[in-house]
């Protein structure tokens, strides 16, 4: 589980740790680019910058004016979260062959208790630690603000509700990408 601590900038100081957080990556789609047999394709797992070749296919039909072997590179920073080729397989140039979860506007989804409502406001720019080792905060936004009740309890039920607050990250590093990743979020405010 990553640690992740969370900041803002006020007059008075009191942390809120969050009951429960999950980390929410944007899910990028990588197609072929041509019809043809998958050579090579990243796996699962590796961290891949934006432009970086995650697979090659070579091409059905060749042709003198183009190259036969296609490169398909990555749309988006990220890490590889699943393959739907392998090499060896045909492919057309429309097929997906891969997802990246982007490193790039990732969202952080954190459930806090409800006496905390007051501590949050919508836009608010924040800072976010993820774990103890990190040297740098991470630049976030706060999302929405919102009071539900608490899981299991029943509609109405007096004292069962907590915060649902989303974050967005401008940039997360590769460690935290994985799609639902639970993360623990402490809110300076």
């Amino acid at each position: 589980m990553a640690a992740i601590l969370l900041t803002t900038s006020s007059r008075s100081s009191m942390v809120f740790g969050s009951l429960e957080a999950h980390v929410i990556p944007r899910l990028v789609q990588v197609a072929a680019g041509t019809d043809g047999i998958v050579s090579s394709v990243a796996a699962p797992h590796d961290a891949v910058e934006r432009g970086q070749t995650v697979a090659v296919v070579e091409r059905l039909w060749p042709r003198d004016d183009y190259d036969q072997r296609v490169a398909v590179t990555a749309p988006a920073p990220g890490v590889v979260t699943r393959c739907w080729a392998k090499a060896g397989d045909l492919v057309g140039r429309t097929w997906r062959i891969l997802h990246i979860a982007s490193s790039e506007d990732v969202l952080v989804v954190a459930r806090f208790a409800a006496e905390t409502v007051a501590r949050f406001r919508q836009g608010n720019r924040t800072a976010i630690f993820l774990g103890p080792g990190e040297p740098e905060p991470l630049s976030a936004t706060i999302i929405s603000v919102v009071e539900v009740p608490e899981a299991g309890a029943s509609e109405g039920a007096a004292g069962a509700r907590c915060v649902r607050v989303v974050l967005s990250l401008s940039h997360a590093p590769v460690e935290a990408l994985s799609p639902g990743s639970a993360a623990h979020v402490e809110v300076q405010c």
